[in-house]
């Protein structure tokens, strides 16, 4: 009897609703729910319970009595039972609908309850998830740095199989502190002068007995002194020097980022590099040197006539941005020099003029560049500028006692700022004006404000602020990451601004999140590492950044993280980089675009160069007539002509392909169409009407084709197996090179072969020594070997074959190289 009562719950939707409707807290309501349906569940189960009862029992009756006496059970038992039990049923089915949709009924209100408590908790769920894509991201970036790594590696045994790896490479690049370590050990062995240079050191003439007398003797004596003492001073440490160069070291060390990042390069070098290392520091004022024998302490004047006493193998000059390379006379150009740029914009207050200046300088091999941020990689690469290479910060971390630090827990959640201008004209774009507004809206927070120039007035509204405190002037550093618990790079926009600012990157490798604006380089690391927030550079980003970074703190100290972070600074590539640049100098008389231009300006010439110039010089029919008289018809240059035509043949006869398709660019008067012809058809195509006619005539009768195309900017629908192109490229700057190469590789099919003229810098810089630059008026650039494979590898090619051309009397070095090459 009891489950019957069970059948026919008695329970209203109305009854519900009033129980959900009694303030109960929401963990007592869910509770109640919970028990609610429980109870309905126990109901209908004993429902069920009593169905199948019904059901065997009616089952057994059909089974075992007998037909006849069944039937008319049945019709007495259709009556007693059977409508009955339809009528149960009908009842049973009528308190299961209902229970079902009561239970439906408690399901909607628990999942509005949950839907609720939710909400209650949504920013913490977002803070989550935001956690979840920053950890999926140092995955990504994780297996990014394992894959350079294992290909590193793989690079690594490859050279060491084949035997391309010398031990001094490997060392310079994977151990160099182990060489510091052997050079004591090391016997240094003098080389012995020979006659000929003792000749040439003492200016006499040995066939000539008149110099043994004493006098002569005495000069030779000392002379050869001289090149032991010389000779010995060489051999320690490669016997090369290199020079770093920063302005107003003393006074604004240990407070200005530049000067400190400048200190731990020059400290590494000292300690890993086997190149010996000065330290100079231009100062506006002299001043004697208590810090170092090996940091020298100049005026600013005496700069050129320094460097050229020290004569070093490279100078690494340390500054924001590049203007430094014109100041003081020019005198960068005129020696190897790889430039430590920490500015975001490395092109600050320059104009395409002096841009174009120094592009040329790092087309040469002179100038050399190292940066902060990908950001700022972009803006030099987009300029055309050459192996460019990505350094963030060079920190040592014993100067700030990683290993020691211990965090101070706040009471107040306090920020730090250690990046202030350091002129008046920096303070809008380091943000001063936004943080001051920043600060007044949440004085909840306090910052800690760091002003490093004492003769810069700190603003009044800074100083009126209570939850700001300012400290002018030096400060320990160590001192100040223990006393905040984040960072703030408030910088308005990417001019006047450090790439990646020293304080925040010391921060990060100390587990100390950032908050900084998307103008700032060190929001690169952020966006991957997840150590931090990024914000637009606003006062409503910013502070909702803050107040985010405030309420999910501990969601950012992350010690994974903070261990991929650390490699970033990790400073063992730069040795083998900057060894590697000191070693590879041809460029010694290079001279600047506008040095270039007055020596020709003295012949009554001027300098052809760019796009624009070099297509209205080849207009000039004078000039298109005169063409292979002036460059291919006199010795030496009719040799260089001949090996040239000749180094084209092998490159065809390597191509074992027949009816080739041959497109010949800025054909010229068809000097290399006449050899094309022997492999296949041949298309000329040149800016020049006046070169085009020139070819029609000569070869119009066999299989060429011309057309009248400016390759640089029009299109050209067909595509060749072969690509040839002399005195062509090597008119163009890096910048236009790519776009060249970009637009070969399209026409290429696959497996094109790519032909071109590549002169050597080393017989070209010492053939143009001094005046000699007057006699060439249309711009070229040059290669080494290493500089030509690299160039096309960045460019989407493999050098196949690099045949030389010509051996001249300077240094037997080739006059220049064909240079064979297929599409990746």
């Amino acid at each position: 009897m009891e489950s019957k009562e069970n059948h026919n719950p008695n329970i209203k939707k109305d009854d519900i609703s009033k129980s959900i409707e009694t303030k109960l807290s929401n963990e007592e309501h869910i509770l109640y729910l919970k028990n609610l349906y429980n109870i309905q569940n126990e109901k209908l189960e004993n429902s069920k319970e009593y169905s199948r009862f019904s059901f065997y029992w009616d089952l057994y009756g059909k089974k075992y009595f007998l037909k006849r006496l069944l039937r008319k059970v049945l019709r007495v038992a259709y009556g007693w039972f059977i409508i009955p039990l339809i009528e149960h049923q009908n009842s049973f089915n009528k308190s299961v609908i209902e229970v079902l949709e009561t239970n439906k009924l408690i399901s909607e209100e628990t999942n509005k309850s949950i839907r609720n408590l939710d909400d209650d908790n949504n920013e913490q769920m977002i803070a989550l998830q935001d956690l979840e894509n920053n950890l999926k991201l140092v995955s990504e970036e994780f297996a990014i740095y394992k894959q350079e790594n294992d290909d590193r590696h793989k690079q690594l045994k490859e050279a060491v199989f084949h035997q391309r790896l010398s031990m001094e490479h490997y060392q310079r690049h994977v151990v160099p502190e182990y060489r510091v370590q052997l050079e004591d050990k090391q016997t240094k062995i003098i080389s012995i002068a020979r006659e000929q240079d003792l000749n040439k050191m003492n200016e006499i003439d040995s066939s000539n007995l008149e110099f043994l007398q004493n006098d002569n003797l005495d000069k030779i004596n000392e002379n050869y002194r001289n090149y032991i003492e010389k000779t010995i001073s060489n051999s320690n440490k490669n016997g090369g020097l290199i020079v770093i160069i920063i302005k107003s070291f003393r006074q604004e060390y240990g407070m200005e980022a530049i000067r400190n990042e400048t200190y731990d390069l020059y400290q590494l070098l000292k300690k890993e590099s086997v190149y010996k290392v000065k330290l100079i520091s231009l100062e506006k004022q002299k001043t004697p040197s208590n810090y170092d024998e090996s940091i020298m302490y100049i005026m600013e004047n005496k700069l050129s006539d320094c460097i050229e006493t020290l004569s070093p193998n490279l100078l690494i000059l340390c500054a924001s941005a590049a203007h430094i390379l014109f100041e003081y006379y020019s005198v960068f150009f005129k020696y190897h020099t790889l430039v430590r740029l920490t500015a975001q914009n490395p092109f600050q207050g320059l104009n395409n003029e002096s841009i174009e200046e120094l592009r040329h300088a790092n087309d040469f091999g002179v100038h050399h560049y190292i940066v902060s941020s990908k950001r700022a990689l972009g803006i030099m690469e987009s300029e055309g500028f050459r192996d460019v290479l990505l350094q963030y910060p060079i920190i040592n971390t014993e100067r700030i006692d990683v290993k020691n630090f211990k965090k101070r827990t706040n009471e107040v959640f306090t920020l730090g700022f250690a990046s202030s201008p350091m002129s008046e004209e920096q303070y809008e774009d380091r943000g001063v004006g936004l943080l001051s507004r920043v600060i007044e809206k949440i004085p909840e927070v306090q910052f800690k404000i760091l002003w490093r120039n004492v003769n810069l007035p700190v603003p009044a509204i800074l100083t009126s602020l209570s939850n700001c405190q300012i400290y002018i002037g030096k400060y320990d550093m160590v001192k100040f990451y223990t006393e905040i618990d984040s960072i703030i790079i408030p910088y308005k926009t990417i001019d006047y601004n450090h790439a990646c600012p020293l304080s925040a990157a010391e921060a990060l490798i100390n587990g100390i999140p950032v908050i900084c604006t998307e103008n700032s380089g060190i929001s690169e690391i952020l966006n991957s590492y997840g150590m931090g927030v990024v914000c637009e550079p606003t006062i409503e980003s910013l502070v909702a950044g803050i107040l985010n970074l405030r309420t999910n703190y501990q969601l950012y100290l992350n010690e994974a993280s903070v261990n991929l972070v650390r490699t970033l600074f990790n400073s063992n590539k730069v040795i083998g980089v900057v060894e590697d640049i000191a070693e590879n100098y041809v460029s010694d008389n290079f001279v600047t675009l506008r040095q270039w231009d007055d020596y020709l300006k003295i012949k009554g010439k001027y300098l052809v160069k760019g796009h624009d110039a070099i297509k209205q010089y080849y207009q000039n029919e004078e000039i298109a007539e005169k063409y292979n008289e002036e460059r291919f018809l006199q010795f030496p240059f009719n040799y260089f002509d001949a090996f040239e035509r000749t180094s084209i043949d092998i490159a065809f006869e390597s191509y074992m392909k027949e009816h080739i398709k041959i497109l010949d660019i800025a054909c010229g008067d068809g000097r290399i169409v006449q050899e094309n012809l022997k492999y296949g058809s041949c298309t000329a195509v040149d800016s020049s009407q006046a070169m085009l006619n020139i070819v029609k005539n000569r070869y119009g009768h066999n299989n060429v084709k011309t057309q009248i195309c400016d390759f640089f900017i029009d299109s050209i629908e067909d595509k060749f197996d072969v690509i040839t192109t002399f005195r062509y490229i090597r008119h163009y700057d890096y910048a236009q090179r790519k776009s060249i190469y970009h637009k070969i590789w399209n026409t290429l099919n696959d497996e094109g072969m790519l032909v071109f003229d590549a002169p050597n810098i080393r017989y070209a810089m010492k053939e143009r020594n001094g005046d000699n630059w007057g006699y060439y008026n249309i711009y070229d650039v040059f290669w080494t070997e290493e500089t030509i494979k690299k160039e096309l590898s960045d460019n989407n090619f493999i050098l196949y074959y690099l045949i030389p051309i010509g051996l001249s009397s300077i240094d037997e070095e080739p006059v220049s190289w064909t240079v064979i090459a297929i599409k990746k």
